[in-house]
Parts: structure tokens; sequence; C-alpha cells
């Protein structure tokens, strides 16, 4: 893995909001990261979409890569460099704000799953079945139609199948 290291960092929260989103080859976007105080056309082609405005809230273009996760949120105050950037690991968490949630509640239900399957054995391996459409009408479960509402859950098999 790897990241940024800032030497002595000021991590200075910002309130922002994604005025567009723009993806270019992965290798453009490797080459921004190396080199965000260069001009990149990118930047240059959306400059306009860019800025701070009365109440301090920076006014961003988020940068993808094609067949990247990550990408760069830039605000250039009208030049077309990275005057203003930040890396974010996961992009599509800042482009679709309910996967981020999604994902975020899918981590809470695995580790309650763990903690329920390790605090039953020492040893073994456990089965995790799912089950449930999370209201979704029409899925089907073991052959029968779900009903709508229904909030699905899991089952843990212990080691032998007991």
């Amino acid at each position: 893995m790897k990241t940024v290291f800032e030497h002595k960092p000021d991590f200075t929260f910002r309130e922002f909001a994604v005025e567009k989103t723009v993806t270019i080859p992965a290798r453009k976007l490797e080459e921004m990261l190396r080199h965000p105080m260069c001009n990149h056309e990118a930047i240059v082609e959306n400059a306009g979409v860019m800025g701070v405005d009365g109440d301090g809230v920076y006014h961003c273009l988020l940068v993808t890569g094609e067949g990247r996760a990550d990408g760069l949120l830039v605000e250039s105050e009208g030049s077309g460099s990275a005057r203003y950037a930040s890396y974010v690991p996961e992009a599509t968490a800042l482009r679709y704000p309910t996967l981020s949630r999604l994902n975020r509640e899918l981590a809470e239900v695995v580790d309650a799953i763990i903690a329920e399957g390790t605090s039953r054995t020492t040893e073994g391996n456990w089965t995790v079945t799912f089950f449930g459409t999370g209201g979704h009408d029409g899925a089907v479960r073991g052959g029968e139609t779900v009903p709508a509402g229904d909030p699905g859950g899991y089952a843990l098999q212990p080691p032998g199948g007991g």
C-alpha cells in the first residue's frame, strides 16, 4: 500500500462541493499526482467551475483515472494547476455518497458476524449463509418468494454442521 506523508501536516478540514467530475487516462492522473503544480489540460478546461465562495466552501473538480478507484479533488484558483488539492483514495465515495454509506453498513455487519462466530468457538471453520432482500419485492429465497420489507439476515453453521 502507498499513501502520502506530509512533513508537519496541517489537517484543517474545509467544506467542499464537487461541481464536476472528469475521468482522464490513468497515466495522466498519475502525472497529475506526481506534478500537481504543473498545468494540466483537465484543470485548464474546467477552471471556471472551481472557486471558493463567500462562506468558505471550496467548489472543486474531481479528477479520476480510467480503471482507478482513486482521484484528486482540485480547486485551482483559476489556474491550470492544482493549487489546492486533496488525494481521494476512494473517489467513488464522493461520486456516489450512497455507496459510501452502504460500505460502512456492510463493514459493520461483517464485523458483527465475525464477532459472533469467533465467540462461539476457538477452532474450526464456520459457514455463513446470507438470505433476504433488504426490502426488494419479488426476490426468491429457498424456492419461496420473499415478502416486501423482509430484512433478511444470516445464519452461522458451526464446524461439522451441528
